[in-house]
């Protein structure tokens, strides 16, 4: 079912248990310049032609159902013609907004992005099982109830796919749990290239680092980064890269000195979080 409204566009269907919504569809104009793209600070109304060197972003906000019956909410930023599509997964008790400037910086650089709510944070607190509904917080859950959350990944992948991003055109960059969780979701599926760690920690409620590694093919590349003055992941992304040297796996590090903890460190020491990363993944 499609319906216009007001130059906005709803899309609606159902498949199985995978249910899509597509919501406050805006088109912005990315003018280009080289390389990479500008994005506007106007949002216009309608999509304008304005030369043929330009490019248009899609904006649109999302609900996805898990398999268990949590609906995700996420931010999917398309830039039309991009080949590239990164996943981006908060901490605790963040939300997929505190991806907001990089994601910026991604889509300047024809990445498309899609930022979720986990489970239990943000807008992702509804759940139904069996006609049953239920309120989701992150604060009560149990370690079973965290690791669940790779759900919500899976969930956020295939609808990637769905827009034609197949897995090895897929990337993930998680902070804190949501590197974890990233990091899970790569060990499983070894078509995808490239992830990266903020602050991940050796087991984050159940969520064991040093498991997932055993799993990484010899094709997939890891950049982890840590803070020192931030111990926990600062020593787990040690034991980890020196984990990754006995396996052969390609486990690339970077240390900042006290920058904080995973989307924390953005912008707050050399060499450049944003940049470092954004060439990890263009390369």
């Amino acid at each position: 079912m499609i319906l216009i409204l007001s130059g906005a566009i709803f899309f609606i269907f159902k498949k199985n248990s995978y249910f899509l919504k597509r919501s406050t569809t805006q088109q912005h104009q990315l003018s280009v310049s080289s390389s990479s793209v500008a994005v506007p600070t106007s949002q216009p109304a309608k999509s304008q032609v304005l030369s043929t060197s330009t490019k248009t972003m899609i904006k649109e906000k999302l609900s996805l159902l898990t398999d268990d019956g949590v609906k995700i909410i996420g931010l999917y930023n398309k830039v039309v013609g991009s080949q590239k599509a990164v996943l981006l997964l908060h901490m605790m008790p963040a939300t997929k907004e505190s991806w907001n400037d990089f994601s910026k910086l991604l889509n300047e650089n024809d990445f498309s992005t899609l930022a979720i709510d986990l489970r239990g944070h943000g807008e992702s607190t509804e759940q139904e099982i069996n006609g049953e509904r239920k309120t989701l917080d992150y604060r009560y859950f149990s370690s079973p109830e965290h690791q669940e959350s790779i759900l919500d990944v899976k969930s956020a992948s295939e609808f990637l796919e769905k827009e034609k991003f197949t897995l090895a055109n897929q990337y993930l960059v998680g902070a804190s749990i949501g590197s974890n969780l990233a990091f899970e979701f790569t060990s499983m599926h070894p078509e995808i290239k490239k992830v990266v760690l903020l602050s991940p920690g050796l087991d984050y409620h159940g969520l064991k680092a040093e498991e997932y590694l055993k799993k990484i093919s010899k094709s997939q590349k890891i950049l982890s980064v840590a803070s020192e003055s931030d111990y926990y992941s600062f020593n787990s992304v040690k034991s980890l890269a020196k984990m990754a040297s006995e396996l052969g796996v390609n486990f690339k590090t970077v240390f900042y000195k006290d920058a904080g903890h995973g989307t924390n460190m953005f912008g707050k020491e050399e060499p450049d979080l944003a940049k470092t990363i954004l060439d990890f993944l263009e390369k």
